[in-house]
């Protein structure tokens, strides 16, 4: 006889796999057969999932139609089960799960905007943060200011794609009416996604600032951050820049 943790784990893989026979053996007949018995908590749960990710992806559902992505997440399903009770937490690797399907290799975008609606998902349901201390700020010592470390709202998200994805995403939308015509391969585009309030904002970023946030992202001091600016635009207003990202609730918190 299977202990409960053999029958458990043999009834956790057959609820993902389809193919998966051995639990069949592990319990009793019913009125029902046991592949029918199963079957029912097979459908419960990938309908779930499914929902889960097409509520998730609706751009990617539209850009690869509804029958693509059905098969996508089904193929996704079985090689990831949910790890957290919570479903919003569900489908975090989908974007590199896509960018290895052999049937999207002419369709290298469909990453980077997976991409970001999984921003635009784990922003919204971000942890709250109150905003940077202004006047503590401006009385950093000119000469401490190099050494400063800036701490990014918990809903900050960074992207950079080497397509214009922020187009893409808006064209399939569904009930987009605009212009649809535009040149995919036209230059790429660095993206912060933010909510520091209630409103999910997507910030198109200029250049130097995705490498100068990405760098504070990482720990580096305020002058780590502007030299790595600095190899993206040599020209990279760190003033600006500053005053930009505290304005707009992007830094919640400075420390040595």
């Amino acid at each position: 006889m299977p202990s409960l943790k053999e029958l458990q784990t043999a009834f956790s893989d057959a609820v993902y796999d389809s193919e998966y026979s051995p639990l069949s053996e592990m319990i009793k007949d019913r009125v029902l057969d046991n592949s029918d018995r199963i079957k029912i908590y097979q459908d419960n749960v990938l309908v779930t999932l499914h929902n889960t990710l097409e509520n998730c992806y609706p751009s990617v559902c539209n850009l690869v139609d509804e029958q693509f992505f059905k098969y996508a997440v089904n193929e996704y399903i079985k090689e990831n089960k949910p790890k957290s009770g919570n479903l919003d937490d569900y489908g975090d690797n989908f974007a590199e799960f896509l960018s290895n399907m052999k049937e999207l290799k002419d369709f290298p975008y469909i990453e980077d905007v997976a991409k970001l609606e999984w921003a635009l998902h784990s922003s919204y349901f971000a942890a709250d943060n109150d905003p940077i201390d202004r006047v503590g700020v401006s009385k950093i010592a000119p000469e401490e200011l190099e050494n400063v470390k800036f701490e990014l709202h918990p809903s900050s998200n960074l992207i950079s794609s080497d397509y214009p994805i922020n187009k893409i995403w808006e064209i399939s939308q569904e009930g987009y009416e605009g212009d649809i015509n535009f040149d995919i391969n036209a230059g790429g585009v660095d993206i912060l996604v933010i909510r520091p309030e209630y409103k999910i904002s997507t910030v198109i970023l200029e250049r130097g600032e995705y490498p100068f946030l990405k760098s504070l992202v990482n720990g580096s001091t305020l002058g780590q951050a502007f030299e790595q600016a600095c190899s993206d635009n040599e020209e990279f207003d760190i003033g600006n820049a500053l005053q930009k990202f505290i304005l707009n609730g992007t830094f919640v918190r400075f420390y040595f």
